[in-house]
């Protein structure tokens, strides 16, 4: 076996202006998207997506599967053994690297796991799962104007993917050591999913935002004195909005700080075998016990129970169910 590093994350998907949450369109959109996708090309990469299931593990239902990126590199130099030099060698070679991600539904965290240092990273991943929620939208969109019917057009969804200040949460303190100044904290907002937001000052936020029909906010704190308040505020965030933080410290170095800098680093044992689908369930199996992914709201489970039988209608022949336990 061996250690991978685990980015646990806070996956937030609404659907037009509203801001109508992922499980409103999981059936009819979010999914079938997802699966429908051939390819993405951009630059000199292409990326797919692979061995996509939904897991019930316990009761909770979660979308698995990997994003594969075919890319080639290059190799500049090669080294001879009998010469004892290193001489230049530029050969091109394709290689396939993959990443593991698991979304749960019920409380919209998601874990993301790269297989090898240059297998795609969540902001690839991110922009892999925008293109083809857009390619959907287009496609459906123009079935609609094809057939010239009055039915509404599909709105275009928005992806946002922050990690969870699971640093913060345990320990604010370690972020001002040596702290000179805080030179500013700023939170860029997003679009709230209706099942993960409820009753906090961040939700407060983005009902305005709703209200006056505004772009993604940017809040903005220049030199925040309050330490204790400050690491405070950026737990309370819980990866629902993008951190950015700047300190200058007493020898005057200056720090900046985004979204993973705020976690703590989690890694997970991945089993050795070439069997990547056992690979993929294996790491849902041992991640099911991690605090932040079980953590779900009172308001985030009532929505989830309101659409488990949806889920079930349509999906019961490719659910598969695991245990806690089950290797």
């Amino acid at each position: 076996m061996n250690k991978k590093r685990v980015q646990i994350l806070n996956f937030n998907c609404t659907f037009g202006d509203g801001g109508i949450p992922l499980l409103d369109r999981f059936t009819d959109y979010f999914y079938p998207a997802i699966t429908c996708l051939e390819q993405r090309v951009y630059r000199n990469s292409t990326y797919i997506f692979n061995d996509i299931c939904i897991y019930d593990l316990n009761g909770r239902f979660v979308l698995t599967g990997m994003l594969i990126e075919t890319k080639k590199v290059v190799n500049h130099t090669k080294y001879d053994k009998i010469e004892e030099e290193v001489h230049d060698d530029n050969q091109k070679f394709e290689i396939q690297p993959v990443s593991y991600f698991g979304i749960f539904l019920d409380n919209h965290k998601m874990y993301y796991i790269k297989n090898q240092g240059e297998s795609p990273s969540v902001e690839k991943f991110k922009s892999t799962v925008t293109y083809a929620l857009r390619q959907y939208r287009k496609s459906k969109n123009a079935e609609i104007r094809k057939i010239r019917s009055a039915q509404e057009m599909w709105e275009a969804a928005e992806i946002n993917i922050n990690a969870i200040p699971t640093k913060v949460l345990e320990n604010y303190a370690e972020l001002f050591q040596n702290a000179k100044k805080i030179n500013y904290l700023r939170f860029k907002l997003f679009t709230k999913n209706a099942s993960d937001w409820h009753g906090s000052f961040f939700d407060e936020l983005l009902d305005t935002k709703s209200e006056i029909v505004s772009d993604n906010p940017v809040l903005n704190y220049p030199n925040p004195k309050n330490t204790e308040n400050v690491g405070k505020l950026i737990a309370a965030s819980n990866g629902y909005a993008e951190t950015s933080l700047k300190i200058t410290n007493e020898d005057g170095d200056i720090k900046k700080f985004v979204n993973d800098d705020f976690q703590e680093q989690t890694t997970v044992e991945c089993l050795d075998v070439n069997d990547y689908h056992e690979k993929g369930k294996d790491l849902l199996v041992k991640l099911s016990d991690n605090p932040t992914l079980m953590e779900v709201s009172d308001f985030a489970q009532n929505e989830y129970e309101k659409h488990k039988p949806t889920l079930l209608k349509y999906y019961s022949d490719i659910i598969t169910k695991i245990f806690k336990g089950d290797e």
